[in-house]
């Protein structure tokens, strides 16, 4: 995955492991971070606004958290409405 993002580092499919991976080694300082990163690069990533809300949770960063989740359920709402 580090090679991959070496090589380009707006691959947000290959950030998106890196963040799940960071996620399940209990790595959320990490994992909150490639998750950021993936939303900056696409606001509309419903799934990892969604990871990144869990992951704020996780660490305790309630504010953080239910921003990330009401962007995520905006985007599910809006898709609905498409």
């Amino acid at each position: 995955l580090e090679r991959q993002l070496e090589e380009n580092p707006y691959n947000v499919r290959a950030l998106s492991e890196l963040a799940r991976v960071n996620a399940i080694r209990a790595d959320y300082t990490a994992a909150c971070q490639n998750y950021e990163r993936i939303v900056r690069m696409d606001e509309q990533n419903g799934k990892a606004w969604t990871a990144l809300g869990h992951c704020y949770l996780l660490k305790g960063e309630y504010q953080k958290c239910f921003t990330a989740y009401q962007k995520a359920l905006h985007l599910v709402h809006a898709s609905k409405d498409a």
